[in-house]
């Protein structure tokens, strides 16, 4: 997404409008709610990967962050004069952006593939 938002910018400045590219961390959305409904089948390669991130994905109450935060961001977005080429959004997002910024590609790819990687894989 970060990409197309980023295509889309380009594509669509000399024309005078704008893209910002909002990246939420974890939020409490409808999207959640399906994923706690849904099953990796035994056996399936995913299954672990999909059991360790969903762990972490609910708070005590079953959510975590909240959706209006992310609203209340577009709409002030929206009314911006210059908006930024992306706005993270949330603890995580936001640490995610930064570690980014300060890390060598390689050792941020080794982390993120070391992140979803299976277990014994």
């Amino acid at each position: 997404m970060s990409g197309f938002g980023e295509a889309l910018r380009y594509e669509l400045a000399p024309h005078g409008v704008q893209v910002c590219t909002i990246e939420p961390g974890r939020h409490a959305t409808d999207f959640n709610h399906a994923l706690d409904r849904a099953e990796v089948p035994r056996g399936s390669v995913y299954r672990a990967g999909f059991e360790r991130v969903a762990k972490p994905r609910t708070g005590p109450h079953g959510k975590a962050g909240g959706d209006k935060r992310v609203a209340e961001i577009i709409l002030r977005l929206a009314q911006m004069r210059r908006m930024p080429v992306r706005r993270p959004v949330g603890l995580d997002a936001r640490a995610a952006w930064i570690a980014r910024r300060l890390l060598p590609q390689a050792l941020w790819d080794y982390i993120l593939m070391r992140a979803l990687a299976r277990p014994g894989a």
